[in-house]
């Protein structure tokens, strides 16, 4: 059984995930430009969040994040592969924003 829309084409999309508090599994942009968001429970599939920027040492727009945690009140930090900034997801809102200082 397939769940969710049809992506376009290309690798590494999201490198890994994380399961929420909610039961949704968040994955983690590495070449995508948002957060998956997979709901077991209703066998939906979506994006959440703006489009995230691209690293000052990778332009192109991969290798963002490579993994997440998941911190005691439910926010989910992804950590920088070649972004400049930590990803912070609030699953309650689906508010995606960076935050801290620049890694360059």
């Amino acid at each position: 059984m397939t769940i969710g829309p049809k992506f376009t084409q290309g690798g590494q999309k999201w490198h890994g995930g994380v399961v929420g508090k909610d039961g949704c599994i968040y994955g983690v942009p590495s070449h995508a430009e948002a957060v998956l968001k997979i709901d077991p429970r209703t066998a939906t599939v979506s994006t959440i969040g703006k489009p995230i920027e691209s690293g000052v040492w990778r332009p192109n727009g991969k290798y963002k994040y490579g993994g997440g945690v998941v911190a005691g009140d439910g926010t989910i930090y992804c950590l920088p592969s070649d972004a400049d900034f930590v990803l912070k997801v609030v699953p309650e809102t689906e508010e995606v924003t960076t935050i801290g200082p620049r890694f360059e």
